[in-house]
């Protein structure tokens, strides 16, 4: 549903020592983004291309703060389906569904401490309403219900250039919580009875950090003793 890429080329002439200088890349430094929603792919997003723009965002700081990146609430799901049962029952399906996507990131770097940082963030919204509904020539049943969601992802790497080049990534999903509504309406045609039933709940989905590979568990360890 959602994919988001990372770019970046040209950069060895800042995280590389000096006695690496013979094997430097000549191409022009360049970093971005590249995001796949729903299938589609978008336009990639150009952080800075040339070291002239990535010198420009290190001395103004313009890119310390969250800069959006992708802000969009689309359709997930518009569903209706009706089904004639042998019974002379009717019975009726409907679905509809959106997500919010809000996608923001910084990064911020240090000459002098030959050091980076950067941070990915993805907040989510994602809303999912239904009902079904039995009708008959005696009785009436209908269950409605709507589900909601807000999680968060937050994507963080250090970068450490200072010598041996060290890059720990972290990918952390935020507490969240999942609220659920159902409504059980019965009503018998041509009578005043009807009967409602509602119910709620919640549900915390607790947060997490989700393993990556050894290795980088091993450059998070290096860069945390430094």
């Amino acid at each position: 549903m959602f994919t988001l890429g990372l770019f970046a080329g040209g950069m060895s002439s800042f995280v590389s020592s000096g006695d690496d200088e013979e094997n430097e890349d000549d191409s022009d430094a360049i970093a971005g983004m590249e995001l796949t929603v729903q299938g589609s792919v978008l336009r990639p997003l150009v952080f800075f291309d040339g070291k002239g723009e990535l010198m420009g965002h290190v001395w103004s700081g313009t890119a310390s703060q969250p800069t959006p990146a992708y802000q969009a609430t689309t359709l997930l799901q518009d569903n209706e389906e009706r089904y004639a049962l042998q019974n002379g029952a009717t019975l009726q399906l409907s679905t509809l569904g959106a997500i919010s996507i809000d996608l923001n990131g910084q990064v911020t770097m240090s000459i002098w401490g030959r050091n980076a940082q950067s941070k990915v963030e993805q907040n989510t919204g994602i809303a999912l309403q239904g009902s079904l509904l039995l009708q008959t020539s005696f009785v009436k049943l209908s269950v409605e219900f709507d589900v909601n969601q807000e999680p968060q992802l937050h994507l963080s790497s250090d970068l450490d250039f200072s010598s041996d080049t060290s890059l720990c990534m972290k990918l952390m999903q935020s507490d969240s919580v999942l609220n659920k509504r159902t409504v059980k309406t019965v009503s018998i045609p041509g009578s005043k009875f009807r009967k409602v039933q509602t119910t709620t709940s919640s549900r915390k989905i607790a947060g997490l950090t989700h393993a990556l590979n050894q290795k980088n568990n091993d450059m998070c360890s290096k860069i945390a003793k430094s």
